[in-house]
């Protein structure tokens, strides 16, 4: 559909997922400039100053965790991921239709999977 058939609603909704994706394209340029910067203040302190700093490797590590997980959203967003398109680009109509739903709702499974096994192995390890 284009901009003007569109529900109000949608257009508006789709406006605010542009603007959250904007904003989570800064977030995730700005956490990467942070990390560069923390990084290499370790490497500094530890091979120059000969005292480490305790908190950069683990800055690092969550950094880079939430830079996967909001790439990871942006890129679902975008239709960035890898793919195999061979189906897709054979078929058409009602066959494309049902290959995208089951493509979207194979990942979407894929997804809750991991959030609920993620959430038990906290539950295991944070011991509460």
């Amino acid at each position: 559909l284009s901009e003007g058939s569109r529900p109000a609603g949608i257009a508006v909704l789709d406006r605010l997922a542009s603007g959250l994706e904007r904003m989570l394209e800064m977030v995730n340029f700005i956490v990467l400039l942070i990390m560069i910067a923390v990084v290499t203040a370790g490497v500094f302190s530890r091979y120059v100053l000969n005292d480490a700093l305790s908190w950069s490797e683990e800055f690092a590590l969550w950094g880079f965790t939430w830079l996967i997980f909001i790439g990871t959203a942006i890129g679902i967003r975008k239709g960035r991921h890898v793919s195999v398109d061979l189906l897709l680009d054979l078929s058409d109509g009602n066959t494309r239709r049902f290959l995208l739903f089951l493509r979207d709702s194979l990942t979407a499974l894929a997804i809750v999977t991991l959030a609920l096994s993620g959430w038990q192995l906290s539950q295991m390890v944070g011991g509460y």
